[in-house]
C-alpha cells in the first residue's frame, strides 16, 4: 500500500511509527509554470514497504 499526500507536520507525526516509511518528494506546479516558474508542490510518500528495496 501507498499514498501520496500534500507536504503537512500533522500528516508525518501521524505516520511515524515503525514500518511506515515516509519521503518528502517534491513535483513541478504545471499550472503555475506559466506565471510563476519553478514553482513546486511538496509532498510525501507513504508506504508500508521500503520503496528504495523494491
Amino acid at each position: 500500500m501507498a499514498a501520496v499526500l500534500q507536504y503537512c507536520d500533522t500528516i508525518r507525526a501521524l505516520y511515524s511509527v515503525p514500518g511506515i516509511y515516509i519521503e518528502k518528494i517534491e513535483r513541478i506546479n504545471n499550472l503555475a509554470q506559466r506565471y510563476d516558474p519553478g514553482t513546486v508542490y511538496e509532498e510525501v510518500f507513504i508506504s508500508n514497504y521500503d520503496p528504495l528495496h523494491c
